[in-house]
């Protein structure tokens, strides 16, 4: 069997390998990604905000509903401001992510998305969106680092 009879054989270099000025330099594959970055941002918030609206729901139901106290347990009011604390707290979270997907499809504000999805994290303690919160935090992280993402965002942000 020849190199030309085995398809998983590497390929053979009859001349240089580099020949200098020659060179095309690659497509940077990270670029592409930024547009994908800010929607799954967008997506990420519009979840979270749907949560938070069920959230404050229930929270304006155990504050306003009289409900029947028994002893020794918490008043329904107090779980229903918890409640709307957090509905807020996490709705405030989600208007900032979309805006800040919104920007990041721009290719602006590279330092607020950073921001944002490292504040995102706290949607973990939702339970609702911890894996898709985790999952996009890394991947924006590892996007938003790579030096040809800052220089173009530091192209569009001038």
């Amino acid at each position: 069997m020849n190199q030309n009879d085995n398809p998983f054989a590497p390929p053979v270099m009859s001349g240089p390998a580099f020949d200098g000025p020659c060179l095309v330099p690659e497509r940077d594959a990270y670029l592409p990604q930024i547009p994908v970055v800010g929607v799954l941002m967008i997506v990420q918030g519009a979840l979270e905000a749907l949560y938070s609206v069920f959230c404050l729901g229930g929270g304006f139901v155990l504050l306003f509903a009289q409900m029947p106290r028994e002893e020794n347990e918490l008043p329904p009011e107090f779980l229903g401001m918890g409640m709307v604390i957090f509905g807020v707290v996490v709705v405030l979270l989600a208007i900032l992510r979309i805006v800040s997907g919104v920007w990041v499809f721009r290719h602006r504000r590279r330092i607020l998305a950073l921001v944002t999805n490292g504040l995102g994290l706290a949607a973990m303690l939702t339970c609702y969106c911890a894996p898709s919160a985790i999952a996009i935090c890394i991947y924006s992280f590892i996007i938003l680092f790579q030096p040809s993402v800052v220089a173009a965002f530091a192209q569009h942000d001038t």
